[in-house]
């Protein structure tokens, strides 16, 4: 029997999750979970990826937009990235000084 598992990436988008999904033998799962694979791609973005100031800002202007910190928070995987405060926000992923 096969168990479908997912991984950070673009090829696919799996209940709005950008991941790869990938069919394996479930004998298999604990090593595949071991590798990285996810058994619900919501579970993605629970991995704490705290982007960089410098990868944060996306249009390059040094300055941090509402809406580049909201996807930083929702890419480091904060429960609270679309209604918690810009300088909130900022705060936890250590932006605060920009």
């Amino acid at each position: 029997m096969g168990i479908m598992l997912y991984k950070g990436g673009d090829e696919t988008i799996v209940r709005g999750v950008k991941c790869i999904a990938k069919r394996f033998n479930a004998r298999d799962l604990q090593n595949r979970l071991d590798e990285g694979w996810f058994v619900d791609p919501s579970d993605l973005y629970k991995v704490a990826t705290i982007l960089s100031f410098e990868e944060a800002d996306t249009n390059d202007t040094g300055l941090l937009s509402n809406k580049e910190v909201r996807q930083a928070a929702k890419t480091a995987g904060l429960d609270d990235w679309q209604t918690a405060r810009i300088a909130t926000l900022k705060e936890e992923l250590g932006y605060a000084q920009s």
